[in-house]
C-alpha cells in the first residue's frame, strides 16, 4: 500500500474587494500546520493573485487557485452579450433571446479569455493546481447559434431541445446520441483547459470543482451534462462540497451527505489521481443549525476517513467565526500521520450505473424518485446502517483489477453494459467473488440500446417477466441465515401498538415479476394484497457450488420504512436489514475490523420501538494499513449507546496496544481467539471517536 499524503488546505477568501487582505493570513496558516492555501482568482484580480502566491510560495505552502468560468462573468457579459448561454426555453420562448448570465462554454472568445487567464495562473511561479468552472453544469443549454452548427456538423440535423423530458425520448437513437454528445463536448471543452495549463507548466494540476447537485443525490447527469465519472479522465481531478446544514436535504441525519459524497468521489476518482473535498466550515441564520464543535471534527476527519487525501473547508476566515469548530477541526491535524499510514477497508463494492441513469433509468431526475434515489441510496443507507465497509465503483471501471479488491459486489439495478464488463463480472464470480443483484441487469449496451441477452439471466438463471414499479411484501418459505439476522419484532408490543397498525412489514419497493430456471433455490416469496402467498420469487440463491462465489438476486430493492397497503399506514420494513443480512451470507470473510451489536440501541428505540422516525444516527468508518488498523465512529444525535468493535489480530503479528485519539486514552482489550475485542461507548457529547490498534510482529519486543 501506497503511503498517503493527507494536504490541510486553507481556504483564503475575502469578502471586501481587497484581496490584498489575506496576506496576514498566509503566516497564520502555515504557523497552524495548513501545508497548502486556495485562493479564489478572478481575472480583474490576477495581479493581486501574484502577490498572494508569491508570498504563500516564500513560505513554502503548495497554492492553490479557485476560478469561476460560466458564471460569475455578468459585468463582461453585459458588455458581450453574443458570448451567452441560450437556454432551450430561449429558443422555445424567446427567438433565440438569452435569459441567462452565464457564459457558453464553447463560444471561441469567451473560451479563449478564459484559457488566457489559466495559462497566466499556470504561469505564476509556486502554482500547484487550479480549479476550474467552479459548480457550472450545461443544464438546459447552450443553444446558441455556434452550438447548433458544431451540432450540425458533428451530429446532423437539427439539435434536440431539452426543455420538457419524457421517457418516449429514450426510446429513440438520435435523443440517447444527443445525450452522449453534448456530455462528450463538455468534458472535451474541460480536457482543453487542461491542455492549455500544460502547455504553459504540466506540473500544475487542474480539478474540476463541482456542485454535489450535479449526480449521486441530486440531479441526472444526462440533464446537466455533468457525469463526473468520465469528466475525470480528461483531468487530474475532481472536487465537491457537500454542505449539510445549508444544500436541500437528501439523508438523514443530514450530516451523512458529507460522508456519503466522500465515499463517491474517493470511489469514482482514480487512485492515480486527485479527490478534493470541501466540507462546510459556515453557517448563516438561513441554515438549518449553527455550526459547532461537533462539525470541525466531522469535516476534518470524515473526508480522510472515507479516502479523502486534500481537504479544504469553506473558508479559514468564516471558520474563524466559530472559534469552537476551528479549534476542533485544526486539533484533528496532529491525527494525520495515523491516518496516513491507512487506508479505508474495501469490503463490498456498490457499483453505480452512470449509464443506466442517462440512458435508461432518466426519470424522474431527482430523489427520492430518481434512479440513484430509488436504487443506490437505499442500498447505501442499508449498508450503512448495519456497519458494513462498502465503496463506490463507476460503471465504467468496472474491470477485473477493481473488483478483485472486493469479498462482495452489489449491482443495483445496472441495465447498461458493454460485452467486455460483462465477461469481467462473469469472470470475477468463476473467481470466486460473490454477486447481489437488485432488480434488472446487463440488458442494454452502455448507451441504453437493448439487446437480445440479458446478463441476468445469464449468470443467475432469473429472467424479469415485468415490472411491477410497486411496493410488495414478502415472506420466507424456509430458515435461512439471511432471515435469522434480520432484526426480531416483539410481536405481542407489534399487535398491542395501536391495534397493531404500526406492526413492522417486510417489503421491497420497485419490484420486479421474475421467472426462474434449474441451478437457483427460492428462498423467500411475494405476497398479495391479503398477506397469502403467491409463488413469485423475491429473493433467489444460486446453488452454484464452488469454485465459484455465491449468487443473490433480490426482485425489488430495501427502504427503511414501507406504507402497509392493508392500512395505509407508514411502518418500518424490516427488508431494510436483507441486503446487509445477505452480505454476511455470502462473504467467506469478515471484515478484518468490525463493529457488533450494530445499530447500537439508544433510549428513543427502547422507548418507542415501532416509531417510523428512528434510524441509525452513528457512522462506522474502518481503515487498515500494515500495521494499523483505525475505526472511526461518528454519532450525529447525541444519543448515548454502547456496542463492540473487534480487529483481527494479522497473523504472524500480536496487539501491540488500543488508544481512542480524541480523549487520549489508553483501552485494555479483551484477546479471544486472534481477534482484539473492545468495548465503545458514547455519552450525549461525543460527536466522534477514533480507535487506533497497532501491531508488532511476533516476539519483537516493546516498551
Amino acid at each position: 500500500m501506497n503511503k498517503r499524503k493527507i494536504t490541510r488546505i486553507a481556504f483564503l477568501q475575502e469578502y471586501k474587494g481587497r484581496p490584498e487582505e489575506l496576506l496576514g493570513l498566509i503566516d497564520e496558516v502555515k504557523e497552524k500546520g495548513y501545508q497548502a492555501v486556495v485562493f479564489s482568482a478572478r481575472i480583474t484580480t490576477l495581479n493581486q493573485v501574484r502577490k498572494l502566491v508569491e508570498r504563500a510560495y516564500s513560505q513554502g505552502l503548495n497554492v492553490y487557485t479557485f476560478t469561476v468560468y460560466m458564471k460569475g462573468q455578468e459585468s463582461y457579459l453585459l458588455q458581450h452579450p453574443e458570448q451567452r448561454m441560450v437556454l432551450a426555453q430561449d429558443i422555445k420562448d424567446q427567438d433565440g433571446l438569452s435569459t441567462s448570465n452565464w457564459g457558453c462554454p464553447f463560444n471561441p472568445d469567451f473560451k479563449k479569455r478564459y484559457l488566457n487567464f489559466l495559462q497566466e495562473l499556470a504561469f505564476i511561479q509556486g502554482m500547484e493546481e487550479i480549479w476550474v468552472n467552479d459548480e457550472a453544469s450545461l443544464g438546459n443549454g447552450c443553444y446558441c447559434s455556434i452550438c447548433r452548427v458544431n451540432y450540425q456538423k458533428e451530429v446532423g440535423g437539427e439539435m434536440p431541445l431539452i426543455t420538457e423530458a419524457d421517457e418516449s425520448k429514450w426510446k429513440q437513437e438520435n435523443w440517447r446520441k444527443f445525450l452522449k454528445w453534448r456530455i462528450e463536448r463538455w468534458n472535451r471543452v474541460h480536457g482543453e483547459m487542461k491542455k492549455a495549463v500544460a502547455e504553459v507548466n504540466p506540473q500544475v494540476k487542474v480539478v474540476f470543482q463541482s456542485s454535489p447537485a450535479m449526480d449521486l443525490c441530486w440531479g441526472n447527469p444526462w440533464s446537466s451534462a455533468v457525469d463526473l465519472s468520465a469528466m475525470v479522465e480528461h483531468l487530474d481531478g475532481l472536487c465537491a462540497d457537500p454542505y449539510y446544514t445549508f444544500h436541500s436535504r437528501r439523508y438523514n441525519p443530514a450530516e451523512v451527505y458529507l460522508s456519503e459524497w466522500c465515499r463517491f468521489l474517493s470511489g469514482i476518482v482514480p487512485e492515480e489521481k486527485k479527490a478534493e473535498i470541501i466540507p462546510q466550515g459556515f453557517s448563516h441564520p438561513t441554515f438549518t443549525r449553527p455550526l459547532d464543535e461537533r462539525d470541525g471534527y466531522w469535516a476534518a476527519v470524515i473526508p480522510v476517513a472515507c479516502g479523502i487525501d486534500y481537504v479544504a473547508p469553506y473558508t479559514y476566515k468564516l471558520m474563524k467565526c466559530s472559534e469552537p469548530l476551528l479549534k476542533a477541526y485544526e486539533k484533528c491535524f496532529s491525527y494525520d500521520r495515523y491516518f496516513e499510514r491507512v487506508r479505508p477497508l474495501k469490503y463490498v463494492g456498490l457499483v453505480h450505473g452512470a449509464n443506466t441513469e442517462i440512458y435508461y433509468r432518466p426519470l424522474p431526475i431527482e430523489t427520492p424518485d430518481s434512479y440513484d434515489g430509488t436504487r443506490i441510496m437505499p442500498c447505501a443507507e442499508s449498508l450503512r446502517h448495519k456497519g458494513i465497509p462498502y465503496s463506490y465503483i463507476p460503471d465504467r471501471r468496472i474491470s477485473t483489477d477493481e473488483l478483485s479488491q472486493y469479498e462482495t459486489i452489489i449491482l443495483p439495478e445496472i441495465d447498461c453494459l458493454d460485452k467486455e464488463q460483462e465477461e469481467t463480472i462473469k469472470k470475477y464470480w468463476k473467481e470466486g467473488g460473490n454477486i447481489i443483484a437488485l432488480g434488472q441487469l446487463g440488458i442494454a449496451d452502455s448507451t441504453g440500446r437493448k439487446h437480445n441477452h440479458s446478463l441476468l439471466k445469464n449468470l443467475f438463471n432469473v429472467e424479469v417477466i415485468k415490472e411491477c414499479k410497486r411496493n410488495r411484501e414478502l415472506v420466507f418459505t424456509e430458515e435461512h441465515p439471511i432471515s435469522d439476522s434480520l432484526l426480531k419484532v416483539d410481536e405481542d408490543t407489534a399487535n398491542r401498538y395501536m391495534d397493531g397498525i404500526m406492526k413492522p412489514l417486510i417489503a421491497f419497493t420497485n419490484c420486479v415479476e421474475v421467472g426462474v430456471s434449474s441451478g437457483v433455490k427460492v428462498i423467500a416469496e411475494f405476497l398479495d394484497f391479503q398477506g397469502k402467498k403467491t409463488d413469485k420469487p423475491a429473493i433467489v440463491i444460486s446453488e452454484t457450488k464452488s469454485p465459484q462465489g455465491k449468487l443473490i438476486f433480490m426482485a425489488g430493492f430495501p427502504s427503511r420504512t414501507i406504507v402497509n397497503p392493508r392500512f395505509g399506514t407508514q411502518v418500518r420494513n424490516l427488508a431494510h436489514w436483507i441486503l446487509p443480512s445477505a452480505v454476511k451470507w455470502v462473504s467467506k470473510n469478515k471484515p478484518v475490523l468490525r463493529v457488533e451489536n450494530w445499530p447500537p440501541m439508544v433510549p428513543m428505540e427502547k422507548t418507542r420501538p415501532h416509531d417510523t422516525r428512528y434510524l441509525s444516527t452513528f457512522e462506522f468508518f474502518p481503515l487498515i494499513g500494515e500495521d494499523i488498523y483505525i475505526g472511526v465512529v461518528t454519532s450525529y444525535f447525541k444519543e448515548p449507546t454502547e456496542f463492540s468493535m473487534v480487529a483481527h489480530i494479522p497473523e504472524g503479528k500480536r496487539l501491540k496496544g488500543v488508544r481512542e485519539l480524541i480523549k487520549e486514552k489508553k483501552i485494555i482489550p479483551e484477546i479471544n481467539d486472534g481477534e482484539a475485542i473492545i468495548n465503545v461507548s458514547l455519552e450525549y457529547n461525543d460527536a466522534i471517536k477514533i480507535f487506533v490498534f497497532e501491531f508488532v510482529a511476533e516476539g519483537v519486543c516493546y516498551e
